[in-house]
């Protein structure tokens, strides 16, 4: 026979590539001497069309007008139709590569990533129904592995039709929920304009409602927390160990006078520290990091999870770290043998001594007998250094591969062994103190490093004096990555990588083609907070159902009905689930709007968008006089930038803003110049010779003139040159710059630089040390 073997992505194909020794040969699958060709995708090169084109030419209006008489949708006038993704310029391309490749072949094999959500299978599935394929089709799994990908190649399962598909329909069901969720926003949108809080369209779904969410009460709890002091008598000996007593609620130690436990401390006397019991116990590793968690742990060094989802991407595609949207936090027996013989290496780089990898054996608790591609670990690929990777992907591509290579390493080691120590005393036995005394510290070493005085505590004392002890309620702590993915995690909503994409998809404020987006959420020093948009879908969607984690457990459960028993019934009581949620929600929302008011103030002006999608402009008090400016900057037939809500806020507060735009040479070559600039009140005169005073966007001269009359930038890499600067420059002495921006979009600190002749009447600026990568 003669195979396609299709590959969800560029480089799963080029390990197929490696497990079959070429891209096209002959090999045994379904038949002795198959021959085989491998194609590949790019993640899902198709998506639902728009709610107006999937229904009959008489429906296309009510579905298209944002009315809520016009909701909710009947799923049953859908036609389910897809389009290649409008967003990937080469989704069409690569479909019809695909068609290409498979115009003589007799079976097509679907090599997609095996989730256990199924949406590998809904990938392959699309794509096959798109290039109308009707001959034979094949399903294997596979972990990442070569050998895997050889042994599930070794066992091709034949689908005959794929509405019974099990994997198929559950991911179609997941996929269709989420679409008919939708109506959230378009409620949202219309009920939050009536009440004027026209901030923008919100972006309800499950995951997105429920973070939003999150965030939202977490604030409200830090906004309405009141401290309540306590005080109460305890112990210190002479070693600094406190005896207390055991809390619990109605207990009248506990005072919330101070001169009560100043009483009750004059009338206990001094005591004697009594050693009750010393357990020895073992702490085995814990389980491996999936993306969430390794990003909580890499934003703490003071990168953006934005930025960590990407390098991540990035080294996987190098072979350095292994397939990121994974929900595996064991390994197989296969996965663990693959990267046991790279240890040593491993540990080399980041600094592990090898003498603790004494425990090679997998371990029961980190161990499933099969899984689809294992945690988030280092990958085959090995770094000579870690300057390396500081090279390619800057510090926090060193900071994620430490995190992996540690993780993995650590159950390689002994468990940590360490005594429970806990006294009480003589003559008050009510009184107790415990610490753990480190035994031996195995994988603490250098995973979760014990403090100095955690490694050598002292033992307790001999002697004991009471004292008053204050302390309060605890003060709700703020909504860092590390609150949301562990809430996210204990309901087990989504896996790692969904977690983090969909935490940075609330953040982002630019597509990657460099178009405004409005984000939900802000990010300042890892805390998260709701943008006045986030706000307004966080007090309409309150109490809702689709931001409960109980509407995904609820999802997951019927999904696994659908996967068990694949049928249309199954399929159809999904709708009939999201029917049921939205009726209540529906009328949930409304209740909502009626009390925005009193939920978020007064509307904030500034956050206002105009009702036409057409309008360029915005509305403003500036410097005590109202005007309204163009929110896109540009030159005729030269470039045109629209500035994205961050960029507007700081225009608004009369600050300078520095954005790129990319500009053609007269020969046709292209190049990137920065501009600096704010808003200014400018005039000029219009043709009747009125001269006419305006808002608008000013920019600085592209060029600073020199003394001697040369003109050079006024901005290299990122930075401003200042009067000062310029000073230091034109007197020939070299600059230091505390930040610049690499070409990679990495950044440099402390560079040298100085002003040299260019050609005819420009100078520029070069680089005589490039600094330290940030």
């Amino acid at each position: 026979m003669k195979l396609l073997i299709l590959c969800e992505k560029n480089s799963a194909r080029q390990t197929f590539e490696k497990a079959l020794n070429g891209r096209s040969g002959v090999h045994s699958i379904v038949t002795p001497n198959d021959e085989y060709y491998l194609t590949n995708a790019s993640g899902h090169l198709l998506e639902l069309a728009d709610p107006e084109d999937q229904v009959s030419e008489d429906k296309k209006d009510y579905y298209k007008t944002w009315d809520l008489q016009n909701i909710p949708w009947d799923y049953t006038d859908f036609t389910w139709k897809k389009i290649p993704i409008r967003s990937n310029n080469r989704s069409t391309e690569l479909l019809n590569k695909i068609k290409q490749d498979a115009r003589d072949k007799d079976g097509i094999v679907i090599a997609t990533d095996n989730d256990p959500s199924g949406e590998g299978d809904v990938l392959g599935w699309e794509i096959l129904e798109y290039i109308n394929w009707t001959k034979k089709v094949y399903r294997i799994k596979f972990e990442d592995s070569e050998k895997s990908i050889l042994h599930g190649l070794e066992h091709p399962k034949e689908i005959v039709n794929r509405n019974t598909d099990g994997a198929y329909l559950k991911g179609l069901s997941r996929q269709r929920f989420d679409y008919l969720s939708m109506q959230y926003s378009r409620v949202a949108k219309i009920k939050s304009k009536e009440m004027g809080y026209d901030y923008g369209t919100p972006k309800a779904g499950r995951l997105k409602s429920l973070i939003l969410g999150i965030v939202g009460r977490q604030w409200a709890a830090i906004n309405g927390y009141v401290k309540k002091p306590f005080y109460e008598a305890r112990y210190k000996d002479n070693s600094n160990h406190e005896y207390a007593r055991k809390f619990e609620e109605g207990d009248t130690f506990r005072h919330t006078g101070k001169v009560h436990a100043e009483q009750e401390v004059q009338n206990l006397s001094d005591d004697v520290p009594k050693v009750l019991e010393s357990k020895r116990k073992t702490a085995r590793p814990p389980l491996l990091l999936d993306l969430s968690g390794m990003a909580s742990l890499v934003q703490k060094k003071g990168y953006g999870t934005d930025t960590i989802e990407k390098v991540y991407q990035n080294m996987y595609q190098d072979g350095y770290v292994s397939y990121p949207r994974t929900a595996d936090k064991k390994f197989s027996q296969v996965q663990f043998d693959e990267l046991l013989p790279l240890a040593d290496e491993i540990a080399t780089v980041v600094g592990v001594s090898t003498a603790l990898l004494t425990h090679k054996e997998l371990r029961s608790t980190h161990k499933v007998e099969a899984c689809e591609h294992g945690p988030n670990r280092p990958g085959q690929k090995v770094p000579s250094s870690l300057k390396e990777l500081e090279t390619k992907y800057g510090k926090v591509g060193v900071e994620i591969y430490t995190t992996l290579a540690k993780s993995f390493l650590a159950i390689l080691c002994e468990d940590y062994v360490y005594d429970v120590r806990i006294a009480t005393l003589e003559n008050h036995p009510e009184y107790i103190s415990k610490f753990n005394m480190p035994v031996e510290l195995n994988f603490r070493k250098f995973l979760n490093p014990l403090s100095e005085e955690q490694l050598y505590p002292r033992d307790f004392g001999t002697t004991a004096s009471s004292f008053v002890f204050s302390g309060s309620n605890k003060k709700p702590s703020k909504p860092n990555s590390t609150f949301i993915f562990k809430y996210l995690i204990k309901n087990d909503v989504g896996t790692g990588a969904t977690r983090l994409s969909t935490l940075n998809d609330l953040v982002r404020d630019k597509r990657s083609d460099g178009r405004p987006l409005q984000p939900m959420l802000l990010v300042s020093k890892g805390v998260y907070s709701l943008t006045p948009l986030g706000q307004v879908e966080y007090a309409l969607l309150s109490g809702c159902f689709l931001s409960n984690p109980k509407a995904t457990r609820v999802l997951q459960d019927a999904m696994a009905e659908v996967e068990t028993n694949p049928s249309e019934e199954k399929l159809n009581k999904i709708y009939d689930i999201f029917s049921e949620m939205f009726s209540n929600d529906f009328v949930t929302m409304q209740k909502n709007s009626q009390n925005l008011k009193d939920v978020l103030g007064d509307v904030k002006p500034e956050a206002l968008v105009s009702s036409s999608k057409d309008s360029n402009t915005r509305q403003i008090m500036y410097e005590g006089r109202s005007g309204h400016y163009k929110v896109t900057y540009s030159q005729k037939g030269r470039f045109s930038h629209k500035f994205t809500k961050s960029e507007i806020n700081a225009l608004e507060q009369g600050k300078k803003i520095m954005f790129d735009v990319s500009r053609k040479t007269t020969t046709g070559k292209s190049y990137k110049q920065t501009i600096t600039g704010k808003l200014a009140w400018q005039k000029f005169t219009n043709k009747q010779g009125e001269v006419i005073e305006y808002l608008g966007f000013k920019a600085d001269d592209s060029n600073r003139k020199a003394k001697d009359g040369k003109f050079y930038p006024r901005v290299f890499r990122g930075h401003e040159i200042t009067d000062a600067d310029a000073e230091i420059l034109e007197n020939g002495r070299n600059l230091t710059i505390p930040v610049i921006t690499l070409n990679n979009g990495e950044q440099n600190s402390n560079a040298v630089v100085k002003l040299v002749d260019g050609s005819g009447k420009y100078k520029k600026i070069e680089i005589v040390e490039w600094g330290k990568r940030i």
